[in-house]
């Protein structure tokens, strides 16, 4: 009984390292799509700041100069005006927020825990039949998840079992509920 512990509970923890590299697997490609969402949206902010930056500096420029003009003590500011007036009307837009410049939560959490199943069943299968090994006859190999058997032409050293096939190659099995 002991033995047949020792190797269900080496199954069990098989099965779930499966599932652990898996949910690893599929928490590390969120994180990294996430990451790289921020890295697109940081780039295309820090595009259209530059692009500000600019145009502010333009904008320091005709200041400073339309200042200078108005501080020449001779008639070449009145000479000028009308040039200096187009300079000083400001064509620039006010600044729009950027649409979709926030990071898509939803993209990355809605129903997260429903896609990661998903992404699950492509490794599990459901079986609605499950063989018993304590029924097992001696020639039969089971599957480790029990839902498969085959001859194998040697009798194996099994635990003695008084509901163990002895005469027959057969198993019982059992149902699942679904």
């Amino acid at each position: 009984m002991r033995s047949q512990a020792q190797t269900t509970e080496k199954q069990v923890k098989k099965e779930f390292e499966k599932l652990h590299q898996l949910l690893q697997e599929e928490e590390a490609a969120r994180i990294a799509a996430m990451r790289e969402e921020v890295e697109q949206k940081s780039h295309r902010m820090k595009k259209k700041i530059e692009e500000m930056s600019k145009e502010i500096s333009c904008l320091s420029d005709t200041i400073r100069a339309i200042q200078e003009e108005l501080g020449a003590e001779d008639i070449s500011f009145l000479q000028n005006y009308t040039a200096t007036v187009k300079r000083a009307k400001c064509t620039l837009p006010d600044p729009q927020l950027v649409s979709g410049a926030l990071i898509d939560v939803a993209k990355h959490l809605g129903n997260l825990k429903f896609r990661v199943w998903e992404k699950m069943q492509e490794i599990v299968q459901y079986s609605p039949m499950i063989l018993d090994p304590n029924t097992g006859h001696p020639g039969l190999l089971l599957s480790d998840d029990l839902t498969s058997m085959r001859c194998i032409g040697v009798t194996q050293k099994l635990p003695d079992n008084p509901e163990r096939f002895d005469k027959s190659d057969l198993a019982l099995g059992s149902g699942q509920g679904h």
